[in-house]
């Protein structure tokens, strides 16, 4: 386990919504009218973790990259979207979108007056996208626990941290055990969430 970084939920800089709170009693007010940018299966499923944590109805509009759902949002094309933290940062701090909320337990350095979910009245909701090493199953324990004690190393280190900091995420602890069962977790709540979404698994 190496790296994650909370989603972060964007809607663009001069939309009426200015609070977490006031875009879910909006929802609510009109189900289905709402849309989000998305431009991966993953970021789909964490607006669709989104509604069901909300207990609202918003739709979602695929675009061909992270990127270019960012860009969808700034211009106004759609009304949220949630996205990873480096690709839309600068566009926050230069106030052409507007962070109703980190998906996270805590606040991130780089943007700090950002409320975490719970902060913003949503408590429970979180969503990562994180970063792990592998290796074939077929790899020698002895190798894989090698491999594993290379990796800690690297992330104790403190530019490791201070890297992962100005991208917005944290270092992950937890050798192959601990990557196991939090893998499984993470297939069994995605999994759940894309059958009631009705997404299509690949």
């Amino acid at each position: 386990m190496m790296v994650r970084a909370p989603a972060l939920l964007i809607v663009p800089g001069g939309s009426s919504h200015t609070t977490l709170p006031e875009l879910i009693a909006a929802a609510k007010a009109k189900p289905g009218v709402l849309n989000y940018a998305h431009g991966s299966a993953g970021y789909q499923l964490m607006a669709e973790l989104f509604n069901e944590t909300a207990n609202v109805k918003t739709y979602g509009v695929p675009f061909k990259s992270a990127t270019d759902s960012v860009v969808a949002v700034a211009s106004e094309t759609v009304q949220l979207a949630f996205v990873e933290i480096t690709s839309a940062q600068e566009l926050v701090k230069s106030g052409k979108l507007r962070a109703l909320a980190v998906a996270s337990a805590n606040r991130i350095a780089v943007l700090p007056s950002v409320p975490t979910s719970a902060e913003a009245g949503l408590p429970g909701f979180n969503a990562y996208v994180w970063v792990a090493a592998m290796v074939s199953s077929k790899t020698p324990k002895a190798e894989t626990d090698k491999l594993a004690a290379l990796m800690t190393t690297i992330e104790n280190l403190p530019e490791t941290r201070e890297f992962y900091e100005r991208i917005g995420g944290e270092v992950m602890r937890g050798g192959p055990e601990q990557m196991r069962a939090f893998q499984k977790d993470e297939i069994d709540l995605w999994k759940r969430i894309a059958v009631k979404a009705k997404i299509e698994q690949q």
